[in-house]
């Protein structure tokens, strides 16, 4: 065969291949248009937002190239400020079950595009009774989708026509990986927007946790121009809805002298905020955080700290606190 050919029947391949792949994803869209797949869709973003609303985690598990899968979701989830952990099914049965919190109130999401991992059903054995615990699936009738440990089903369609066996002859997960990946990019986006409701938060978020990269690159080009302008329309600072915990202090002069700036807005509070998410919002909305009226600290440097423990995979919440109390001033 000569090389002209070789090449003509790799492009061919190649265009079959993408072509299905498009289809695949086209009838995904259009299978999520259906009764069945939305009341699971929102049965399931309500299990993981219930994990992260009391400070859960979100712990994907597979096998194989769906651990694969599972890898690049946490990870998604977790630069978007949802908190999550892989689980491979092997070692969770050599000690890292422990990874599963039932008293955290943590999810459990299976990947198994076949649903029936053996694996992952003999891992479901030993899961808290207390961890809610959804699948992701190519197939619906299948002993995992069927199994009474599981609440809620992410189903994804691979009809026999695009699947790789019919294809290729070969069951290489391809098309059955990109179908996942998609649903589950859809679903973290989803979830994260409904999380974090505050886009310019969100955004914030985003870019504190890519501190490297082009996306880190971006983020700091960007960051300073859009914090001067937010700071400079502001009429006031976050409220958590009470007025008792927090107001523009009346002598702002007197507060900010120490620093040597005039006219920022303050964060007058009894202590730290406790709640991540809180104090995020904070420092996002104003320019020097005061404490009981005797400390002090720019919510610029709160915002510092906090993008350099993002450098790590898991933030610890507790650190950043602990350096937010080095950093206070007295005022």
């Amino acid at each position: 065969m000569s090389k002209a050919s070789y090449d003509d029947l790799n492009i061919g391949i190649v265009s079959t291949i993408l072509s299905s792949q498009a289809q695949a994803i086209s009838n995904l869209n259009s299978q999520y248009r259906t009764s069945w797949c939305l009341n699971e869709l929102k049965n399931c973003l309500a299990i993981m937002m219930k994990s992260l609303e009391k400070h859960g985690k979100l712990v994907i598990s597979g096998v194989g190239k769906s651990h694969k899968i599972a890898t690049k979701i946490s990870a998604t989830m977790n630069s978007l400020s949802l908190h999550s952990a892989v689980l491979h099914p092997t070692e969770a049965l050599h000690g890292d079950l422990g990874l599963l919190r039932e008293e955290n109130n943590d999810t459990l999401i299976l990947i198994s595009v076949s649903g029936k991992t053996s694996e992952l059903i003999n891992l479901l054995t030993y899961v808290p009774n207390g961890i809610a615990v959804i699948l992701l699936t190519c197939t619906r009738d299948s002993i995992l989708a069927h199994d009474h440990r599981v609440k809620g089903v992410l189903y994804a369609e691979l009809p026999y026509q695009f699947s790789e066996s019919y294809l290729y002859g070969l069951s290489a997960p391809t098309i059955s990986t990109t179908l996942c990946l998609t649903l589950m990019d859809s679903v973290c986006i989803a979830l994260a927007e409904a999380y974090i409701k505050d886009k310019q938060l969100r955004q914030r978020l985003f870019g504190e946790r890519h501190p490297g990269g082009v996306i880190g690159e971006e983020y700091s080009r960007g960051s300073t121009a859009s914090l001067n302008t937010q700071f400079s329309t502001s009429i006031g600072p976050y409220s958590s809805g009470s007025n008792t915990d927090s107001n523009i202090i009346g002598s702002p002069d007197e507060i900010i002298e120490p620093y040597g700036h005039q006219g920022k807005l303050v964060y007058h509070t009894s202590k730290i905020p406790q709640n991540q998410l809180k104090l995020l919002q904070v420092i996002t909305a104003n320019d020097v955080l005061v404490i009981a009226g005797t400390f002090a600290i720019e919510c610029q440097k709160i915002r510092d700290i906090f993008r350099t423990n993002s450098a790590n995979t898991e933030l610890d919440f507790a650190d950043v606190l602990d350096q937010i109390e080095g950093n206070l001033v007295p005022i």
